[in-house]
């Protein structure tokens, strides 16, 4: 980062770690780049600790004591937080937190999630879901394969439907517009 940019807090995403494998490792990695807040599930907390990374809050249902107990490399980060809630109220424990911007590794529910208030990006096995508020524009080459994840129906410009898929025609923006918000599957 160069010296003339200013990284307000809360302006990178948040991290959520909730069910990561070692393959993940390149792409937590990336979402490290900017420093974010990150959140990790307890059961996550030996890979993560392993990896060396910086934790800021974990959600667990033991007790401080138990978990610094459990993984006494802890004790050295004595400024993160412990919180006891699921993966619906981390998410809520973050926009309180002033989080607009949040990527999830792990399992969820796409159904469980329907506010616009912030932008959620989830990444699991592969695949990347983001969610969008009913209008989806994006720069994507020739061949590329959306998914589009909704109950309602879509116009759409430089796409070709095929089943649930759509494949871009020609390198180019390609326009997604639905009446209610929806969610995009892309692979990663």
């Amino acid at each position: 980062m160069s010296s003339h940019h200013v990284v307000r807090d809360n302006q990178e995403p948040a991290l959520i770690l909730h069910s990561i494998a070692y393959e993940d490792y390149p792409l937590i990695m990336n979402l490290l780049e900017w420093s974010p807040y990150v959140v990790v599930f307890d059961s996550q907390l030996p890979t993560v600790l392993e990896w060396g990374i910086k934790i800021d809050c974990i959600i667990s249902n033991a007790s401080l004591q138990q978990t610094l107990e459990n993984f006494p490399r802890l004790a050295s980060q004595l400024h993160f937080e412990l919180q006891h809630k699921d993966i619906e109220g981390t998410i809520e424990f973050l926009i309180k937190k002033g989080h607009e911007m949040i990527n999830l590794c792990g399992d969820f529910k796409l159904n469980k999630y329907n506010r616009t208030s912030i932008e959620l990006v989830i990444f699991n096995k592969g695949n990347q879901y983001t969610y969008y508020s009913g209008k989806f524009e994006k720069w994507l080459p020739k061949d590329s394969i959306l998914e589009c994840i909704s109950q309602s129906s879509f116009t759409f410009s430089n796409l070709i439907k095929k089943n649930r898929e759509h494949h871009v025609e020609e390198d180019g923006l390609v326009k997604l517009i639905s009446p209610s918000p929806f969610w995009i599957k892309e692979k990663w």
